[in-house]
C-alpha cells in the first residue's frame, strides 16, 4: 500500500510540475507577443525614415536639376521644352 501511495504522490507531483511549466510558457507567449509586435513597429518606422530620406533626397535633386536649368537656360530645361507632350500641346 506505501508503495501505491508514494506513485499517487509522484503522479500528482508530476502533474503539478507539468501545469507550473504550462503556466510559465503561457507567461512567456503573452510577455513575447508584444515583443515582437514591437520589434515588428520598430522596423517599419526604421523602414518610413528610410524612406522619407530617400524621398527629400529625390525632391532635393530635382529642385537642383531645375535651379540649374533655369540659370542655363532661362527656363525649363532643353528636354523638358522638346518633350513630345508639349509637342502636341498636352500640359
Amino acid at each position: 500500500m506505501p508503495n501505491v501511495l508514494w506513485n499517487i504522490a509522484n503522479i500528482e507531483r508530476v502533474v503539478d510540475d507539468v501545469k507550473q511549466r504550462l503556466r510559465a510558457r503561457q507567461v512567456q507567449s503573452v510577455v513575447t507577443v508584444p515583443k515582437i509586435e514591437a520589434q515588428i513597429e520598430a522596423r517599419r518606422q526604421q523602414q518610413k525614415a528610410v524612406l522619407k530620406q530617400i524621398t527629400e533626397r529625390m525632391v532635393d535633386a530635382l529642385r537642383m536639376f531645375h535651379m540649374r536649368s533655369v540659370r542655363r537656360y532661362g527656363g525649363p530645361a532643353f528636354h523638358q521644352i522638346l518633350h513630345p507632350r508639349r509637342l502636341c500641346g498636352g500640359g
